[in-house]
């Protein structure tokens, strides 16, 4: 019961913090929030270490994750224990399964696939 609540209460205050957000800065405005349209939030966590952002860069994540950027529109260095939230895509195309991962830190948006 804890749990649904504070996911309830999460995603209500995620969805205000994006509303607030909007028209300040187009950073991480409604467009790029559209790039996420049918993915589902599965993860919050944080960063366990400093990364760049870069393209092949493996990022380490405090619940265990690790995952590799594969894309994405991040500038600049990002610290240790910075939000992180993980976006999941799921299909079936042609009798094969995908899973497809977002991350977005701070106001970007990266692809990434899960290592471990």
């Amino acid at each position: 019961m804890k749990k649904e609540i504070f996911n309830f209460i999460f995603s209500i205050g995620i969805s205000l913090f994006i509303l607030a957000s909007y028209g300040k800065s187009d950073s991480c405005g409604l467009n790029n929030l559209c790039e996420l349209e049918g993915y589902t939030l599965l993860r919050c966590t944080r960063t366990s270490g400093d990364f760049d952002g870069d393209t092949g860069e493996f990022v380490e994540l405090d619940n265990g994750w690790v995952v590799k950027i594969t894309g994405g529109y991040g500038i600049g260095i990002y610290s240790s224990y910075e939000d992180v939230l993980i976006f999941i895509n799921s299909f079936t195309h042609e009798g094969k399964d995908y899973t497809i991962y977002k991350m977005i830190v701070d106001d970007a948006i990266f692809d990434v696939k899960r290592i471990e």
